[in-house]
């Protein structure tokens, strides 16, 4: 009995650490959205390719909707590099903005010229 009662509170400790961990890596991340513009109005159907200084495996990949607006979620805080591309896969632009805390909704305008 002695053996699990000494176990036992050390296991706890374990899985509370671990779990506040995940919390914490969960907690990280925000949202950038935004929006391509060309002159006389939107950019529609632009792959937009989403990078972060916060996690060097993280990318991500959208397609702007009819009124050239996309979004990310569970972005890693940090800088993030946002390109956006035509339909032939040609590089339009690329603009870098911070996503500076866990929770921060970052909205970006993208001029194309």
């Amino acid at each position: 009995m002695r053996k699990l009662t000494v176990r036992l509170p050390i296991v706890v400790l374990v899985v509370s650490l671990l779990s506040g961990l995940l919390l914490g890596a969960q907690s990280s991340t925000g949202t950038v959205n935004g929006q391509v513009s060309v002159v006389g109005g939107f950019l529609a159907g632009a792959r937009v390719v989403i990078k972060s200084s916060g996690d060097a495996n993280y990318t991500a990949t959208s397609t702007t909707d009819e009124n050239g607006t996309f979004s990310f979620t569970n972005v890693p805080v940090g800088t993030v590099e946002i390109k956006v591309y035509d339909a032939q896969s040609n590089l339009l632009k690329t603009v870098s903005a911070t996503l500076a805390s866990a929770g921060q909704v970052l909205n970006v305008a993208i001029q194309i010229p």
